[in-house]
């Protein structure tokens, strides 16, 4: 739901000995709960700050440091045990036309700074810290830097990179032509070859802005906000990035990378005084007080309603054609300066539209007017006023104004009749579990929960006291038990600020897009001088050189090995029997939350039924058992649960590389009240599921095939990985069955089926699931809950045991043979410009000797060899590698290039075995990049989840952390060699729908989402 976006920001610090060395600016520190805590004043001026005010924040045991620099910079400093310390550097960026300059500005500020002249730090820095996050983000009116890291020498560094890289870059031209844009020739040094535009926020966008939701969602915040900013895509237009000049980036980066339009955030156990004192060492005391002028203007309020109609690309997946409309009706709402009517108009939006028992979902998704809820709709405050929307995805043309009247219907009705009390009861449940749930990073959610209404004059500290906004709330709905419809009324009902969007489908969308964009430079062509064409020519070479000199890297700070623990953190679970069950118990600090998992075992099922079971599990809680139907059934899990969890998984034997597990996992959690109606509610989906509910049915396909139809769009890349897995290993055909294009396409037939009124195969299958896999004894279960809670926990655990069957499963399903898929290279079609492009080789299970080398040479190639070649050369978005489930895959995103890639997959053994291409350097990088994935903070409920659900346990992980640190070079080529061979890989593409080359090569399977969308564009040879 909306509410719990902004404002469920949950405790996450973790009680015990602490992560890694506290060694930092030459002293001893003491951290956690032992910290030093701040020893200033209101007042005090301390680096040129003047402290303005503390808040105690007692329920989340924290407390608020507001300060101001001279300069005007902002800092809140929020102090805590935390040992994940967080920092995050905020700028109002306002960019008043579509050329990107906010986005390409980001790219470009990390690539390279006075102080460390480096092609590209914050990579190079990926590899030379043990950070837990580190990003870069633009917003539609803000860029902000955040990073998190639990060592405080680590901490430091990272602070002085971004620091420089922020107030000092050094904006290179050619990093801006890299980064941003530049023409080039098709051939690099053939002028008589096409001429083409090429950079990597160039090619990011052409992959955001082919995607209908992007689409839709961006042109509704246009027409919606004609006034200022958000009129304009500050990630950039395609067509529109290649008029930004190099002088616009400079002076853009001139007026907002300014301390005085600037935030600050510090949060964790690190000492304050110290982090006032670097920043204003690294940046601030170098500037004086200007006043930016990065006001948003407010919005001019329209005097009537409007309407627009525009045309967009086809969905992927085909589907109905008379069914392809998106349409949603928003209103401009309130300013977010004022935290508790944004918190008021967010919990409101979620009691509309959020789950099953909302208004809005009974009139409008439960009759399936439209396959889900369209993009914008819900409430959004990530703007300086906030908005409110209502739509569908997948609707009829001339059902369009009968869905507007129901939509005004359902609204009036709600003012008259109010909401129900039972949902508003719900929601607030929902938002107290959330507040007590602790996370492991809920420092950068806060960090980055605090920037909107704070950039824009509200005080970050009213965003944080959720309580408080909750405790007034219900003041006011005592004296006005109408106090949240009215809200609609004002907002919703009553307000001219209104836009209606419909967006249709064209079949040439994405074909006129290159057509247009191909005319503009055959027209640039054409005007060239032959000096013109020399100096593009030039400057590829020049871009191509600069690109394989190698950096100065050892001007940037780094950890080192040593520094990381020898050992893995080992957790205590204790083991025993219930019911001949296996019980894992995990004592921790869950603030009186209690986590139960539990894992059935998916026994032999006939071939037919393997689609089904994804829907079959997510069928479970989403419509009607024995004792519910599906709004009563909601209704209790809400009330008592965090929501009941269940999905198919796959278990990779740690010994056997050829032996899995299949099973159906399930999760949920509930406050100690409501420990006992938990298990009776997950006996109750798991023993007595009804599925004869076709338009619950419908519903629950239709939602499906909408989220895989915005998935594939926006992550091709793991659509085709899995193509690629089921190729090499047999368990990982089950994978692709399940959450790859075969379960895609299973989804768009059923959605036709559906649309029919034919389902009673589906009803006939889920039934035959349901007593082959149901009402089995259960594998194992899970209970992480503080030592004061178990004995409940444990006293309700075996009544749910003793109430289920103990019947054992014979067979596992991935025990039977399935087979691989055949091996041949496979082109997936989708509308769009971009490509993501896979290669993948079979491995080794999890306890081989080479295990570990494979996951730490992936790392090796993406750091030193595939991110240069991919992003920096090719102009992808991104790249790189990965070892997982015993399988080896490489892969770009959003790439404009499909061969260019593929051989440089290829190259990636013979990259592998020149000596100076793998230094001890770029070992140690890798090793730290990797351990602080291993190594990342764990929220205390997920603490013994690693053996619990992979069956791997601490000695085993313990062995292969050693294998990891005595690895060297000489091992990563040996493994390269031995893995990496050509003729052992598989390969698969999600790309463009322009790409027709690959439709009649007869290396390739040649397939489209939708036949409707094949193009007859013109080949496009590498």
């Amino acid at each position: 739901g909306c509410v719990l976006t902004m404002f469920a920001l949950n405790r996450s610090w973790q009680q015990g000995k602490p992560f890694q060395n506290r060694r930092s600016y030459g002293t001893e520190l003491k951290r956690g709960a032992e910290r030093q805590k701040p020893s200033l004043k209101i007042g005090d001026q301390i680096h040129g700050y003047t402290l303005k005010e503390i808040v105690p924040v007692p329920e989340r045991n924290l407390n608020l440091y507001k300060l101001q620099h001279k300069t005007g910079a902002e800092h809140l400093h929020v102090d805590c045990a935390d040992e994940n310390n967080v920092f995050c550097v905020i700028f109002k960026t306002i960019p008043r036309d579509s050329t990107g300059v906010a986005h390409i500005l980001e790219h470009t500020t990390l690539c390279g700074s006075n102080k460390f002249p480096v092609r590209d730090p914050f990579f190079e820095m990926l590899k030379r810290s043990l950070s837990t996050y580190m990003n870069a983000m633009t917003g539609s009116d803000f860029t902000c830097y955040p990073f998190s890291t639990q060592n405080a020498k680590d901490y430091e560094n990272i602070l002085s990179v971004y620091m420089d890289a922020v107030f000092y870059p050094k904006l290179d031209k050619m990093d801006f032509m890299q980064e941003g844009h530049r023409l080039e020739f098709k051939d690099a040094n053939d002028p008589t070859s096409p001429l083409e535009y090429k950079g990597v926020v160039y090619n990011e966008m052409k992959g955001a802005m082919s995607d209908i939701s992007s689409i839709f969602e961006q042109r509704l915040q246009a027409l919606l906000y004609p006034t200022d900013t958000y009129a304009f895509n500050s990630g950039g237009e395609p067509a529109e990035i290649p008029k930004l000049t190099y002088e616009n980036l400079r002076e853009f980066h001139k007026r907002h990378y300014h301390p005085s339009n600037s935030k600050f955030v510090t949060y964790g156990d690190l000492p304050l005084e110290k982090h006032l004192e670097k920043i204003s060492e690294l940046g601030l005391n170098a500037f004086e007080k200007i006043d930016p002028k990065t006001e948003v203007v407010s919005e001019k309020r329209f005097t009537e309603p409007k309407r627009f109609e525009l045309f967009g690309p086809q969905p992927p997946m085909g589907g109905d054609p008379d069914r392809q409309i998106k349409m949603c009706i928003s209103t401009l709402t309130n300013a977010i300066t004022d935290p508790y009517e944004t918190f008021c108009m967010s919990l409101t939006a979620s009691l509309l539209t959020s789950g099953p028992n909302t208004p809005m979902y009974q009139a409008l998704i439960l009759p399936n007017y439209g396959l889900d809820y369209s993009p914008g709709t819900g409430y959004t405050s990530w703007r300086k006023e906030s908005s409110f929307g209502i739509g569908l995805s997948g609707i009829a043309e001339n059902d369009v104004e009968k869905i507007e009247k129901i939509i005004f219907e359902t609204l009036e009705k709600v003012v008259k009749d109010g909401f129900d009390k039972k949902l508003l009861e719900s929601s607030l449940h929902q938002i107290e579990l959330s507040q007590k749930h602790v996370t492991s990073s809920f420092g950068m959610h806060l960090a980055q929960g605090v920037i909107e209404p704070w950039i824009h004059g509200a005080d970050p500290v009213d965003s944080i006291r959720v309580n408080a906004l909750v405790e007034k709330l219900k003041q006011d709905l005592e004296k006005d038990e109408k106090f949240l419809e009215k809200k609609i009324e004002k907002y919703l009902l009553n307000n001219p600020h209104r836009l209606t969007l419909i967006m249709k489908p064209s079949a040439d969308y994405t074909q006129k897009q290159s057509d247009e964009e191909l005319k503009k430079l055959n027209e640039i062509n054409n005007n060239l001088t032959e000096e013109q064409k020399t100096e593009i020519v030039e400057l590829a070479k020049n871009l191509k050189a600069r690109q394989e000199t190698p950096p100065n890297v050892g001007v940037l700070p780094s950890l080192r090995v040593a520094d990381i623990p020898a050992e893995t953190e080992k957790v205590k679970t204790e083991k025993f029997q219930v019911e001949n069950t296996l019980i894992h118990w995990n004592a921790q600090p869950t603030n009186e939350i209690i986590y139960f998992r539990s894992m059935l075992d998916i026994p032999e099922l006939p071939e037919d039924l393997l689609p089904y079971v994804p829907l079959f599990c997510q069928a479970l809680t989403a419509m009607e058992t024995k004792n519910y139907d599906h709004k009563g059934l909601a209704q209790a899990i809400d009330l008592t649960t965090s929501g009941i969890s269940i999905s198919p998984m796959l278990i990779n034997d740690p010994t056997d590389w050829n032996k899995t597990t299949a099973r159906i996992y399930m999760s949920t959690a509930a406050l100690d009240r409501n420990v006992e109606k938990m298990f009776q509610l997950v006996q109750e989906v798991i023993t007595s599921p009804k599925f004869s509910d076709r338009e619950l049915l419908t519903t629950l396909i239709s939602q499906n095939a909408s989220s895989m139809e915005d998935a594939v769009m926006s992550s091709g890349n793991s659509f085709a990985i899995r193509q690629c897995r089921a190729q090499l290993k047999e368990s990982e055909v089950f994978n692709e069955i399940w959450g790859g294009l075969t379960q895609l396409n299973f989804i768009k037939k059923l959605l036709h089926d559906s649309q029919a009124g034919e389902l009673d195969h589906v009803i006939e299958a889920f039934q035959r699931i349901s007593d082959l896999v149901l009402n089995k004894k259960f594998s194992k279960c899970s209970l992480t809950t503080e030592q004061k809670y178990f004995e409940k926990a444990e006293k309700n655990l075996r009544t749910f045991l003793g109430n289920i069957p103990k019947t054992p499963v014979p067979t596992n399903l991935a025990e039977v043979g399935i087979g691989l898929r055949p091996r041949v290279k496979e082109f997936t079609a989708i509308p769009g410009a971009v490509n993501y492009v896979t290669q993948a080789y079979p491995g080794v299970a999890y306890t081989h000797p080479d295990s570990p080398l494979l996951t730490l040479l992936t790392k090796v190639l993406s750091q030193s060899y595939l991110h240069k070649e991919i992003r920096e050369k090719g102009g992808a978005y991104g790249g790189g590698a990965s070892f997982g489930s015993g399988v080896l895959g490489m892969y770009s995103y959003r790439d404009p290039h499909v061969n260019r890639t593929l051989e440089t997959f290829d190259r990636s053994n013979a990259w592998a075995q020149v000596v100076e291409n793998i230094t001890p350097e770029k070992m140690e990088q890798a090793k730290l990049s990797l351990f602080s994935d291993i190594d990342s903070p764990m929220s205390p409920n997920q603490k013994g989840t690693t053996e619990f659900k992979y069956e791997i346990p601490w000695e085993l992980q313990q062995q292969r952390r050693e294998r990891l640190f005595a690895a060297n070079e000489q091992d990563m080529r040996k493994v390269a060699e031995k893995y990496l061979k050509k003729e052992t890989a598989a390969t698969a593409v999600v790309g463009s729908n322009l790409r027709t080359e690959f439709k009649d090569d007869k290396d390739w399977k040649y397939e489209t989402l939708n036949p409707e969308q094949e193009v007859s564009g013109e080949e496009d040879p590498e």
